[in-house]
C-alpha cells in the first residue's frame, strides 16, 4: 500500500528550542517530535494536537518519536496522556519509533499502554 506523505509539513511549530512538525497524511495526524520533551513544550504540543484533531476530524494519531535519543518515565507519561485526549476525540492512537534504550527503560517501569497501538517504523505506523 503506497501512501502520499507530504514533502512539506503542513504545519512546524517551535517553542524555545524544541520543535515538532504536525501533517495530515491519508487522515491521520502525524507528530513528529524532533527534540527534547519538557513539561511546558508538551502543554504547547497538546494544545495543537487537540485543536488538529477537532478542526481536521482525523481519525488517528501517530507520535513519532524516532529523532528523540532519550524519553523519561515522566515524559513518556505525559505524552500518553495527550494520547488519550485525542482518544477521547475519536481518534486512535499509535506511537512509532521508540528506540531500544527507551522500550527497555519503559518495560521496566509501571506505564499503562493500554489502547496505545506502538510501532517501529512510520510506514507500520501508517498502515495501522
Amino acid at each position: 500500500m503506497k501512501f502520499n506523505i507530504p514533502q512539506k509539513p503542513l504545519k512546524t511549530e517551535h517553542h524555545d528550542s524544541e520543535s515538532f512538525t504536525l501533517q495530515v497524511v491519508n487522515n491521520k495526524l502525524v507528530v513528529t517530535i524532533q527534540d527534547v520533551l519538557r513539561k511546558s513544550f508538551l502543554e504547547q504540543l497538546k494544545i495543537k494536537v487537540l485543536k488538529e484533531v477537532q478542526d481536521k476530524s482525523v481519525d488517528s494519531v501517530i507520535f513519532d518519536v524516532s529523532s528523540l535519543v532519550v524519553i523519561d518515565a515522566h515524559e513518556f507519561t505525559l505524552l500518553v496522556k495527550i494520547m488519550r485526549m485525542a482518544q477521547l476525540m475519536g481518534c486512535y492512537g499509535v506511537i512509532t519509533g521508540v528506540n531500544a534504550g527507551t522500550a527497555a527503560f519503559l518495560a521496566s517501569i509501571d506505564i499503562d499502554l493500554t489502547n496505545i497501538e506502538l510501532t517501529r517504523t512510520l510506514a507500520q505506523a501508517l498502515e495501522v
